[in-house]
């Protein structure tokens, strides 16, 4: 777990799970996350749902319309998105990469968090991404529901690597090192940018 302070914030990380990972009929099982300290509505949960690796946003509870009013917002909020990153063909007894490019401000302009899966971006919003006076921390391992009682088979283990964090730059991450360049991440786009109207 790090504290992240706003602004400007390059990450990476690669995950591998195991090929005998158990389905189990948890309400989530999240493995990794970028959350605010104060506000206790996480902006970016990544899950596994099922058979897939999922992205679940929560930006729209930092959104105004919903921040300042204080009402309630969960992932299922129309707004806020769930997004399939990795199938199952991809996912098990292999190595995955992501790689996160983020501002991290309450500014509705200034704000953005963009995301890349396996060198590929995968997901672009712009927007608030921190709630107001709030930092932001990453957090790495299993975070789940209660998995059923009489299930035997429901032990999980996720392994990670080459986590890397810098400030401003891509090129501090030293991404030639996974095979990846900055300038080939940073040119790409994404027709579907979520944006919270």
């Amino acid at each position: 777990e790090r504290t992240v302070a706003k602004g400007n914030t390059w990450h990476a990380h690669s995950m591998y799970l195991p090929s005998d990972v158990p389905l189990i009929n948890s309400e989530w099982i999240t493995m990794g996350q970028f959350h605010n300290v104060e506000h206790n509505k996480p902006p970016v949960n990544f899950d596994l749902k099922g058979r897939e690796f999922q992205l679940v946003t929560r930006f729209a509870c930092m959104h105004p319309k919903k921040f300042k009013k204080n009402v309630s917002c969960y992932s299922n909020d129309p707004d806020n998105r769930r997004v399939t990153l990795i199938d199952s063909n991809n996912l098990f007894g292999k190595w995955n990469d992501f790689i996160v490019n983020a501002n991290w401000s309450k500014n509705l302009e200034k704000g953005y968090f963009k995301l890349w899966v396996n060198g590929k971006l995968a997901y672009h919003f712009k927007g608030r991404t921190v709630a107001p006076d709030d930092q932001i921390m990453i957090q790495f391992g299993i975070y789940r529901g209660a998995a059923p009682k009489n299930n035997k088979e429901a032990n999980h283990i996720v392994f990670y690597d080459e986590l890397r964090m810098a400030y401003k730059s891509c090129k501090k991450l030293k991404l030639k090192y996974l095979g990846y360049s900055c300038p080939e991440l940073e040119k790409q786009k994404i027709n579907n940018i979520h944006k919270i109207k």
